[in-house]
């Protein structure tokens, strides 16, 4: 199971314990609480920075990419998905055996 702790700041699965930033540890709970359902770009800007309005930055981008290596890393059954136009969603992936 994939676990944050955003008050040690760690990633977990499996055992295997990543030390995190603030940021993106926030930004993968919130994607865990809405895990299947899209979350819109807007709010995350607001969940996580207090932004009522679209900076104009890539910052949510920068923080998937690392969050996206991070899960490889860890080899966690899961995938931050990007739905042009809508926003991220956090889905569990189907691993077929070998």
């Amino acid at each position: 199971m994939l676990t944050v702790d955003v008050s040690r700041r760690v990633v977990s699965f499996n055992q295997l314990h990543f030390p995190v930033k603030a940021t993106p540890s926030r930004i993968l709970t919130l994607l865990l609480r809405n895990q299947g359902h899209v979350v819109s770009r807007p709010t995350i800007y607001r969940e996580i920075w207090g932004y009522q309005f679209d900076p104009g930055t890539k910052i949510i981008d920068v923080q998937i990419c690392y969050l996206r290596k991070l899960l490889k890393t860890l080899d966690a059954p899961v995938e931050i998905k990007t739905l042009r136009g809508k926003g991220l969603c956090l889905q569990v992936t189907v691993r077929r055996p070998a």
